[in-house]
């Protein structure tokens, strides 16, 4: 052992090499580590169980009763997994569990099956999952608040037809087939595979976006604390970071309460205005708009950054400078 370690180079070049073993170890035992747990996970009595009460259940019971079932075999799963980890990698996942508990739901997002796929076009098929999807992404990302909080997308090929969230679904179970589609008027043209309904506040902020904007095909709004702290704020969000510099013009809407009312509409569509992709609700939140959800989320992103950016300035007391 000591001749090897004689032998063994001196100085930067050993760091480097034991440095690299090292790394190279740790993948191998997460990648082993990772396999076993997915076996465990598969061997489960309990597991397999559910799975085939799952398989047989589908022919009768609807998609809110699926969606159950998903929910609770990936929580027989994760348990099943956790109950098999050293204590260390139990640690790590009851940490990862606690921050973001929807981890181990494994409810699908594109699930258009059978006669739903050919009830809708392929365009419309693609965006019914891209929301579903932001809709995830918002979750993971921190910014869901509940059952509160909504996102659409105009249904492609129309001018005022548009999909957003059934009023009752949290973000991570939000689904391709579960997103309801609204006219401009309010009248819901398909529930989805739920009978929730929609949020009317949320018909009320994002239908005069789509009447008065024709080039946004994506609205976004979210309640983060940053950003609520923001639209407090008489100062509104400075120019003092690059992401809010990136956003162009930024808007503003005196909030009065739950958008529900025409008066509201008509006072929204005017104070968003003809060019800006963002407006800040005062008191409320943030919204953002984009051609698509794609351009929707980048400038919802870097609000959020921005908004962050300068309550933690603020917080810490900092002469906050502006770009000139």
């Amino acid at each position: 052992m000591l001749q090897r370690a004689k032998s063994l180079p001196s100085g930067q070049g050993a760091f480097s090499l034991q440095r690299d073993v090292s790394t190279s170890l740790r993948k191998d035992f997460h990648v082993l580590d990772r396999a076993r747990r997915v076996s465990a996970v598969l061997r489960s009595r309990v597991f397999r169980g559910e799975l085939e009460t799952l398989i047989q259940s589908q022919a009768t019971e609807g998609p809110v009763k699926q969606r159950e079932a998903f929910r609770k075999i990936g929580d027989v799963a994760a348990d099943s997994a956790n109950q098999k980890t050293s204590p260390m990698n139990s640690r790590v996942t009851s940490i990862s569990r606690t921050s973001i508990p929807r981890a181990s739901s494994v409810i699908p997002v594109a699930d258009l099956r059978g006669a739903a796929v050919t009830k809708y076009s392929k365009a419309e098929r693609i965006a019914r999952n891209k929301l579903a999807s932001l809709y995830r992404l918002i979750d993971l990302c921190g910014w869901s608040d509940g059952i509160y909080g909504h996102s659409s997308v105009r249904v492609p090929h129309t001018s005022n037809e548009f999909l957003i969230n059934p009023f009752g679904l949290l973000c991570h179970e939000i689904t391709a087939s579960s997103l309801v589609k609204v006219n401009i008027a309010g009248d819901i043209i398909d529930p989805g595979s739920t009978s929730l309904g929609i949020n009317k506040a949320g018909y009320t902020l994002h239908s005069p976006i789509y009447s008065s904007r024709p080039d946004i095909n994506c609205v976004l709004h979210v309640h983060t604390t940053a950003g609520a702290a923001v639209s407090c704020m008489k100062c509104g969000l400075l120019p003092i970071t690059q992401d809010a510099l990136s956003l162009g013009e930024v808007t503003y809407h005196p909030y009065s309460g739950i958008v529900v009312t025409d008066e509201e509409k008509l006072e929204l569509s005017r104070d968003l205005g003809s060019k800006s992709k963002v407006m800040i609700l005062n008191n409320h939140g943030l919204v953002a708009i984009g051609g698509t959800v794609d351009e929707a989320f980048y400038f919802l992103n870097n609000t959020v950054k921005a908004c962050e950016f300068q309550v933690g300035c603020w917080f810490a007391n900092i002469h906050m400078s502006t770009f000139s």
